[in-house]
């Protein structure tokens, strides 16, 4: 700015000075003109300048929220804010919330808003529950169910308050252990789109686990198998995120237990058993468990992967024994297991109680709803290290010949005397009809 100012003046000046004269002085038109031309070149400049400029902002205008976007696209690993846009599959990325303003809501009101409301004031936290107010809150809570899809919209705007209160040590029972489980089973009962989509909405939005296997069971409830895409993606992301240890201390062996599931549906992909593999790094039991109970030969062949590693977690051999009396392809990489000596004494003690009949399940298969095994076969177990929950039990489709031949097979490659004799003690005991 200052060199322009101070070029301007010096212009008339030079032209005064280098100018032809023709009479020794220049005549009042002649300074006139040149005034008027440096005002006209001194205005074509400055039209160009501030052209130049607009352009420069204009460009800039244009590419800046490309960038911005992309940055600003975040991975969906946490519990996202309630949503106007309804139920949706879960998707590997968010769209700025800035982008995508939610449409207001109008207040729920009614009936049903204020049986919630009732509902939801009942608080263990102020002291135990009587008989009496259970027995009220549960005639309150067979009132809302009543309203059928009148009242899908008040338990919908509760749930996406995402606040809870826990029934575990209440005092009288109320049917429950937290309010959101009522209100998930709530839905599970009115049935129909309105509650489904108020299902399928709280399933996008939780991340915890036993709070997806109750959605997904309420779900399957309404419309068995349709939504088994939306349980396998909702438990997918979560386990992403308890790998990553977003999860504190909550139990994810319900993620485990419905990728499971999703695999007998046939829902299961090859991302999923590598998404499993890599769990194995945060969990030593839940992944090798799940894999072992899939359908088919898909969870097994990646347990045979996992084997080669001699990194891998113990607990590989030993869902391998689980499966080696039904499996050839099981029963082989053990044997090469136990060729390369990566059997240690103590992983033999649980193969070959595996080997002969045994099998793992998720959680306490005692208090399981529907158990496969007679509860008094099952023991249960608890691992400190990531809250891990599961049981051993006897498979009642377990064959005794099978195990009996399996087991023969072992003899063949095992030179330890002890682990032999222990081998011979087990057959002798299945071929008398023990287990």
């Amino acid at each position: 700015m200052n060199q322009n100012t101070s070029r301007t003046p010096a212009s008339p000046n030079s032209a005064k000075q280098q100018g032809p004269s023709n009479n020794g002085g220049n005549s009042p038109i002649t300074l006139i003109a040149i005034v008027v031309g440096v005002i006209v070149v001194g205005a074509v400049a400055y039209k160009a300048m501030h052209k130049d400029a607009a352009t420069t902002t204009d460009n800039a205008t244009t590419t800046a929220p490309a960038d911005n976007s992309d940055q600003t696209k975040s991975k969906v690993v946490t519990p996202r804010e309630p949503s106007s846009s309804g139920p949706s599959t879960v998707s590997s990325t968010l769209v700025p919330k800035s982008s995508v303003p939610a449409e207001p809501k109008p207040p729920v009101t009614g009936a049903a808003k204020d049986l919630v409301t009732s509902l939801a004031a009942l608080d263990p936290k102020k002291g135990s529950i009587t008989k009496e107010q259970a027995a009220e809150w549960k005639e309150k809570f067979k009132a809302l169910v009543a309203q059928g899809k009148d009242a899908v919209p008040a338990i919908r705007e509760f749930l996406e308050r995402n606040v809870e209160l826990s029934y575990a040590n209440s005092g009288a029972s109320l049917g429950y252990n937290s309010l959101r489980a009522s209100m998930i089973d709530a839905l599970a009962q009115i049935g129909g789109p309105d509650a489904t989509a108020a299902l399928l909405g709280t399933l996008n939005t939780t991340a915890l686990p036993s709070e997806i296997q109750q959605l997904a069971r309420a779900l399957d409830q309404i419309a068995p198998g349709q939504y088994s895409q939306d349980i396998l993606n909702a438990a997918r992301q979560t386990l992403e995120l308890a790998m990553s240890g977003g999860l504190g201390k909550e139990d994810a062996g319900p993620l485990f237990d419905l990728i499971q599931k999703a695999s007998a549906s046939g829902t299961l992909d090859p991302a999923t058993l590598a998404d499993l593999q890599k769990a194995a790094q945060n969990y030593k039991w839940y992944p090798v468990i799940t894999l072992a109970n899939m359908p088919g030969d898909a969870g097994i062949d990646t347990l045979i992967n996992m084997s080669k590693d001699p990194n891998a977690p113990s607990t590989v051999a030993e869902v391998l024994g689980e499966k080696a009396w039904d499996n050839p392809k099981a029963l082989s990489a053990l044997e090469d297991l136990v060729r390369n000596n990566r059997i240690t004494a103590s992983q033999w003690q649980q193969i070959i109680a595996l080997m002969s009949g045994d099998q793992y399940l998720f959680g306490d298969a005692k208090t399981d709803p529907t158990p496969p095994p007679q509860p008094q076969d099952c023991q249960y177990f608890h691992i400190e290290w990531n809250n891990q929950n599961f049981s051993r039990c006897h498979n009642p489709n377990f064959q005794p010949d099978k195990g009996i031949a399996a087991l023969n097979q072992m003899l063949g490659v095992t030179t330890d005397p002890n682990i032999r004799n222990i081998i011979q003690d087990r057959i002798k005991q299945l071929q008398s009809g023990g287990k």
